[in-house]
């Protein structure tokens, strides 16, 4: 049942979208778009970050890799089959993910919609496990995680946390390790399903053609028992850690063609995730000024052949984290790291250049306003914002309000040598 339904409409964008809270305690977005596929997302604010929780009664122990692990159990159905095999009855698309802060469960189609969506909420609210399947899907990830290992790009961006952090769980593979889920059984896996798999603490998001009362009704086809009946989440243990790096570098030998590089830059930790997403985003368009295809950084080194068309700039705001990275291949990574340390040096010193802030302002707003036009990236980029209390309508608003003294101050707070680090991968 509906408890509450609100429309937001944005004029300048002229968009909208439908948010309702289900009696469940569920949060539905619905963005409806004429086009001709639908796309949803059944997301849980639960992450690879999430390995301690803690009542007035307990704290608890999570093995490292659970929430990933969790996701590839959730398709196994109470009677054996898959429901990935379901999906394909219906010509649905389906596809699951874990990241650092959450576990999202996909499907697009172009037909049959209510069919695919009745079969998404069916296999997230019916969990199956038992310890023999458990045992065998250990075999499985345990491959997953020896192959990232040996995954130079997985390497190289893992060693560059272990540098920068010395107590947070952002450090911790999503994966896990062949340790650490080697102690999950179903036990575990159930306890940690109870826990963040409550509707409360989940979002559904679908973009399409439909009507929303055909969506509510299978929401309380699902989740209607769960009325009045929800059980109390864990608080998220939050852990101290110091602002210092861990350690400088970090070098590991592998067989690679050139050199891969990781310089991260360690961000504060933060208590008020709408500040952390404005500052995230007024980094974004400080970098992408100082550091993007079209700036003079770029050009100047592509053409010296010091950097090629890998060299990436970004940022991370998760969670409470923000970290900056600069990655890519190189002949000579540790020269790329003292060049970008000093073209940060120079920004420091003479500022932003206005044209360049400008022009990575427009830049950044056209793809935004692009993603309209696709119910895939509709869809990720409204459940990239909705467990950090914030939308992705506001997200854009701000690229407008952001000034190049904000986009400045971030950069300078942010870009600093004494909190950067570099991890490289190289065969010598």
């Amino acid at each position: 049942m509906i408890k509450n339904k609100t429309i937001v409409k944005n004029d300048f964008l002229n968009e909208q979208y439908i948010k309702i809270d289900h009696s469940s305690g569920l949060t539905v977005y619905l963005i409806e778009k004429n086009m001709s596929t639908s796309y949803a997302i059944l997301a849980t604010n639960f992450g690879s970050m999430d390995n301690v929780i803690s009542s007035d009664e307990e704290t608890i122990m999570l093995p490292d890799g659970i929430a990933h692990f969790l996701e590839h159990k959730m398709f196994e159905q109470p009677d054996g089959s898959d429901a990935f095999e379901r999906f394909s009855l219906y010509g649905g698309s389906a596809n699951a993910y874990t990241t650092f802060d959450k576990t999202c469960y996909l499907f697009s189609c172009t037909d049959c919609l209510y069919e695919n969506l009745d079969i998404l909420l069916d296999f997230v609210s019916t969990p199956a496990f038992n310890d023999r399947s458990v045992d065998k899907e250990k075999g499985i990830i345990s491959q997953e995680i020896v192959m990232g290992n040996d995954d130079p790009g997985h390497v190289v961006f893992n060693n560059m946390l272990q540098c920068m952090y010395h107590n947070s769980p952002i450090m911790i593979d999503v994966a896990g390790s062949v340790e650490s889920i080697s102690k999950i059984d179903s036990k575990t896996l159930f306890d940690a399903y109870y826990r963040f798999y409550s509707p409360s603490n989940m979002v559904l998001c679908l973009c399409g053609s439909f009507e929303v009362d055909k969506v509510i009704e299978l929401c309380d086809k699902y989740y209607s028992k769960l009325e009045n009946d929800i059980p109390a989440l864990f608080v998220k243990e939050k852990v101290e850690e110091p602002i210092c790096i861990k350690e400088k570098e970090s070098f590991q030998k592998m067989l690679v063609a050139q050199p891969i590089f990781s310089i991260g830059f360690k961000g504060k930790i933060f208590s008020d995730p709408r500040e952390l997403m404005r500052k995230s985003l007024a980094i974004s368009l400080s970098t992408k000024a100082v550091f993007g295809r079209s700036s003079n950084f770029f050009e100047k080194f592509y053409s010296e052949g010091l950097i090629n068309k890998s060299f990436s700039v970004s940022n991370y705001a998760v969670r409470n984290h923000l970290f900056g990275v600069v990655d890519g291949t190189a002949k000579d990574p540790k020269r790329v790291y003292g060049e970008v340390l000093k073209e940060i040096q120079k920004v420091k010193i003479e500022g932003l250049v206005e044209d360049d802030f400008k022009r990575a302002k427009k830049s950044l707003y056209s793809n935004l306003i692009m993603s309209f036009d696709s119910t895939e990236e509709i869809a990720n980029n409204f459940i990239s914002f909705v467990f950090e209390k914030d939308d992705f309508f506001s997200y854009i608003e701000t690229i407008i309000d952001i000034n190049i003294d904000e986009a400045y101050d971030a950069f300078v707070e942010l870009y600093r040598e004494e909190y950067s680090v570099i991890s490289i991968v190289s065969d010598d």
